[in-house]
């Protein structure tokens, strides 16, 4: 057994993190361990770190007992961990991220012996089957690559534990794929993984077997077969599949947005749908096929290279931005951390950010309304958050998505544009942000929602339009947009001359068949 830990408990003054959980790893293993934020997960990480001292329990490695007072004390003993946020020291080469830490010498001279440490270092990359020049600076690197030097680091250390905490948050498609490649190639060598991801796919993909977290308690521990998507997002939340997507019927109203031959070169081509008062529209299809040039445009981000929009029934064409929020239009991006958020900044500038004018008086910011403001966001958003004066960086993925939600909503719009509202936000936090966009849409607000997650897509939408190679291939009812129907046209090597639109409803439920045990 290479890792064993037993009843291990952490508290924060009165807040336990961690009660009496258990952890079983072997040499060759993928553990999974997933949860909501806040089950703990991040305290597990910590500890096994040497970040935080537990309270009580006990740790083995190889059945050798042992206590970790500091980081050091953990990577002595074995254990290497890949942080979401990589820490590769940009300035410095490959071959000197490598060695970080374990720098060779001349004998006992201090110093460094630059030929050893290139040639191992090329040697430790070839093993994992990368080919980099060592001498390469390493901030030049995809952040794949990145990552990949951060995990030779860990083999160099002669790491017996590699711990991966959201290791694609930052990844290409291909990118995750030698990712994947690397941890069978790390198995091979009996090293024992810990694999920490939001997104199940992954855990489905790579995991042996699987451990859930609530609330700091072990909920369960099965090996990845026994376990299926429906399952496993019940014992994470505690609730039924059924209650996970909160959708409610509702009367949509008049047409309030028209969008006819849109083209933004070269991922946009001839793209017209409308879209009505009360109504979520779902956008489906791959990366690349013009999903967020979509919604850019519609923003005033992208300018139009053809085609024309109506808004309320007059023509519109956003000069920017700010001119599309003055018009009631507000969107949630793909990236929140490089165009949602200020990370510095304070809760309260970030959910002022979209109302500045309104808060006001002779171009000076009213400080008492926009603690007013900020304060109604964290309440109506269930913010965990220690006031409105913390920094935007201190807190969880979901809670950020919440900020940027609260932000969205403190401009009074009439129309959500969403790309990937959910994107690395936890289990429980995406329940949270599905009810927030239903009762948007059941205010009477006109919802477009892009996702990259088919069973978000299906349970939110009332319609999805289907886009391939920049153009509109389906238009989908609720009942008609099955998995399968939008994998088809989203994906179809064959592009189809119309578009194809569908009302009748498939036999059996969607959501059910999506989530077969």
């Amino acid at each position: 057994m290479r890792l064993r830990m037993r009843e291990i408990s952490k508290a924060f003054g009165a807040n336990l993190a961690l009660s009496r959980v258990d952890v079983e790893l072997s040499a060759g293993e993928v553990l999974g361990i997933v949860g909501e934020n806040g089950a703990g997960k991040s305290t597990l990480v910590k500890a096994l770190a040497g970040a935080h001292a537990v309270d009580a329990g006990t740790m083995e490695i190889d059945g050798r007992p042992v206590q970790f007072r500091s980081p050091a004390d953990s990577i002595a003993a074995g254990v290497a961990v890949i942080y979401q946020e990589l820490t590769i020291v940009p300035e410095l080469s490959v071959a000197e991220n490598v060695f970080l830490g374990t720098v060779p010498t001349h004998g006992r001279l201090p110093l460094v012996n630059r030929r050893r440490m290139q040639a191992e270092a090329t040697r430790l990359l070839r093993g994992l089957g990368l080919e980099i020049n060592p001498r390469q600076r390493a901030g030049s690197l995809s952040p794949g690559y990145q990552q990949m030097v951060e995990i030779a680091r860990a083999i160099n250390r002669r790491a017996k534990i590699v711990l991966m905490d959201e290791p694609t948050s930052y990844l290409s498609e291909h990118e995750v794929g030698r990712l994947y490649e690397f941890i069978a190639r790390l198995k091979a060598q009996q090293l024992g993984i810990i694999y920490i991801s939001h997104h199940l796919e992954e855990i489905f993909q790579v995991c042996d077997r699987v451990l859930v977290l609530r609330d700091g308690k072990t909920v369960a521990v099965k090996p990845i077969a026994d376990w299926t998507s429906r399952s496993l997002v019940e014992a994470m939340v505690n609730r039924s599949i059924e209650q996970f997507y909160p959708y409610e019927p509702r009367r949509r109203g008049d047409v309030v947005l028209s969008v006819r031959h849109a083209t933004v070169p070269p991922r946009l081509q001839d793209v017209s749908f409308d879209l009505h008062r009360g109504e979520i529209l779902g956008i489906a299809g791959v990366v690349g096929s013009g999903r967020s040039e979509l919604l850019k445009a519609i923003f005033g981000a992208h300018p139009l290279r053809g085609g024309r929009l109506e808004w309320n029934g007059r023509p519109f064409q956003p000069r920017g931005p700010s001119d599309a929020i003055r018009h009631g239009m507000v969107m949630v991006p793909e990236d929140r951390k490089a165009e949602g958020l200020m990370p510095d900044a304070s809760i309260e500038n970030n959910m002022a950010a979209s109302v500045l004018p309104r808060i006001a008086r002779f171009g000076f910011v009213q400080a008492s309304l926009k603690r007013q403001l900020s304060l109604a966001g964290i309440r109506q958003f269930s913010v965990a958050c220690r006031g409105p004066l913390s920094a935007v960086r201190t807190l969880s993925g979901g809670n950020q998505q919440k900020v940027i939600f609260a932000r969205a909503n403190a401009a009074e719009p009439r129309l959500y544009l969403l790309d990937e509202p959910t994107r690395g936000v936890d289990v429980g936090a995406k329940v949270e942000v599905y009810k927030q966009i239903m009762a948007f849409a059941a205010a009477g607000c006109a919802i477009l929602l892009v996702s990259s997650e088919l069973p978000e897509l299906l349970g939110l939408a009332d319609r999805v339009l289907v886009l391939n190679g920049g153009r509109v291939v389906g238009d989908l009812s609720r009942a008609a947009a099955t998995h399968e129907r939008v994998l088809h046209l989203s994906t179809g090597e064959t592009v189809p001359d119309e578009v194809v639109h569908l009302t009748d409803a498939p036999a059996g439920d969607t959501l059910n068949r999506l989530y077969q045990p």
